[in-house]
């Protein structure tokens, strides 16, 4: 269950991003399986969850696993900016909810999670996310001219 691909994804990746929830639960009782292993870009499952809109998938891998809730890729990006470009609000409203996740966050670019909803047109996605405290500040000091 440790093989990878050329991008360093793994089974775990594959099941979490197709919201294979069933397919995820088996590898995590196997031996030497990394349920928060990450890809050669510091992806992890529950970057893949996010950025699909798998919200059991994801509650699964947080809440049940422990896999962490504020991982950031290589760039910065977390589970916040992976839901957003593809307007899963339910998920990125649970994701609120979340102890250690944070809906203002930054990536190493300065986009917040407007950043990546707004080029998606996700209007409703948007609007949530602007809404909160520092999202939109924040999205406002980091835009690049």
């Amino acid at each position: 269950m440790t093989a990878t691909d050329d991008d360093g994804d793994t089974a775990v990746h594959g099941a979490a991003q197709n919201g294979h929830l069933a397919t995820l639960q088996w590898p995590a009782t196997q031996d030497g399986c990394n349920i928060a292993a990450t890809t050669n870009g510091g992806r992890t499952a529950v970057h893949y969850a996010a950025l699909h809109g798998h919200l059991a998938t994801l509650q699964w891998l947080t809440t049940q696993h422990g896999c962490n809730i504020a991982a950031t890729d290589n760039d910065g990006h977390t589970a916040v900016h992976s839901a957003a470009p593809n307007g899963h609000l339910t998920t990125l409203q649970w994701l609120a909810t979340q102890d250690g996740c944070n809906i203002a966050a930054t990536t190493n670019s300065g986009h917040t999670a407007v950043h990546c909803a707004a080029p998606h047109d996700h209007l409703a996605t948007l609007q949530w996310v602007a809404s909160h405290d520092g999202c939109n500040s924040a999205a406002r000091h980091n835009i690049r001219h």
